[in-house]
Formats: structure tokens, C-alpha cells, sequence
């Protein structure tokens, strides 16, 4: 018995995880504004992270 395993992307999944990406850099950013902890930029840290996230999972 032979499988055949179909490729095929999931756009609807991509688009969701994307704006869950966008809601979480939204709420780092909007955290950042009390200027609690200095200078540190953690949106950018944020997005870095998940950039190089997404190039290894691709």
C-alpha cells in the first residue's frame, strides 16, 4: 500500500499565525511605552526573533 503524501500550503493558517504576530508585536509595543525598563527596543528583538523563526521553519 502506497501513500502519496500531497504538498500543499495552508494560506488560511499563515494568515492567522501572521496576525497573531502582529497582535503580539502590537502588545510589546504598547507595553514599551510605560518606559519601565530603559532604552531596550523589544519590539525590533521581537520581530528579529521571529523573522529568523520563520526563515528556519521555511
Amino acid at each position: 500500500m502506497t501513500h502519496k503524501q500531497s504538498h500543499f500550503t495552508r494560506y488560511d493558517l499563515i494568515i492567522l499565525i501572521m496576525c497573531f504576530m502582529a497582535v503580539s508585536l502590537l502588545a510589546i509595543y504598547n507595553a514599551q511605552q510605560l518606559q519601565q525598563y530603559g532604552g531596550s527596543n523589544f519590539v525590533m528583538k521581537q520581530f528579529v526573533g521571529m523573522l529568523l523563526g520563520s526563515c528556519l521553519l521555511f
